[in-house]
């Protein structure tokens, strides 16, 4: 039996700078166990930020009047995007 077989579910959060390789190192770490037979979900705050605030709806042109401002999201509107993420499926 192969090591990963035995492996009960974990959450890993890698943190880094822009460009850190973060999306990169995750990419392969879903190739790998996904070959496996194991599903990995893949959550990127930046980019689920990004779509928002390209569509045309009031979310996003709060959410980017915010950012432009230089300033930080609020942790409830990140936890409830998040939440709201891991509950869709």
């Amino acid at each position: 039996m192969l090591v990963w077989e035995r492996m009960q579910p974990k959450t890993y959060v890698f943190f880094g700078n822009v460009g850190a390789g973060k999306g990169t190192q995750i990419e392969l770490l879903k190739k790998f166990f996904t070959d496996a037979g194991h599903t990995i979900a893949h959550f990127s705050p930046g980019n689920e930020f990004r779509a928002i605030t390209a569509s045309d709806n009031y979310t996003g042109s709060v959410i980017k009047t915010i950012l432009d401002a230089g300033h930080l999201l609020p942790d409830p509107l990140t936890s409830g995007m998040f939440t709201s993420l891991t509950t869709r499926e």
